[in-house]
């Protein structure tokens, strides 16, 4: 059998505050969007859908607010959503398996880390 690895890391800025909820289980489940500045100043972020499950949605859903920086390790997946319009699209999102603030954008753009212009949030 070949080998083969899905395994993501990235580490980029909460575009808006983490959706919280629970399944009908009770176990937490939070939904981020996560933009990961380009390789250049200018470049736009790339966004990426991430969902964090258990005690790191627990986490992210009480600590972590719009802007903040955050690390995100998991397993790249193909989803299927519904748009407003009744239109059947296909996404490729992330399922965590591990999230970790690391910081804010007040603090990036301070250390000249980040664009402020560039990114929009």
């Amino acid at each position: 059998m070949a080998l083969s690895v899905n395994q993501h890391t990235i580490v980029g800025n909460l575009g808006a505050d983490p959706e919280m909820h629970f399944s009908q289980e009770g176990k937490a489940i939070c939904r981020l969007r996560v933009a990961v500045q380009g390789f250049k100043r200018d470049d736009p972020p790339t966004w990426f859908s991430v969902t964090a499950f258990g005690k790191d949605a627990e986490f992210v859903g009480q600590y972590l607010h719009k802007g903040d920086t955050v690390y995100v390790q998991g397993t790249g997946e193909l989803r299927k959503a519904t748009d407003k319009s009744g239109v059947e699209k296909e996404y490729y999102g992330i399922a965590a398996r591990t999230v970790q603030g690391v910081g804010n954008k007040r603090d990036a753009v301070a250390a000249g880390d980040v664009n402020a212009e560039a990114v929009p949030f």
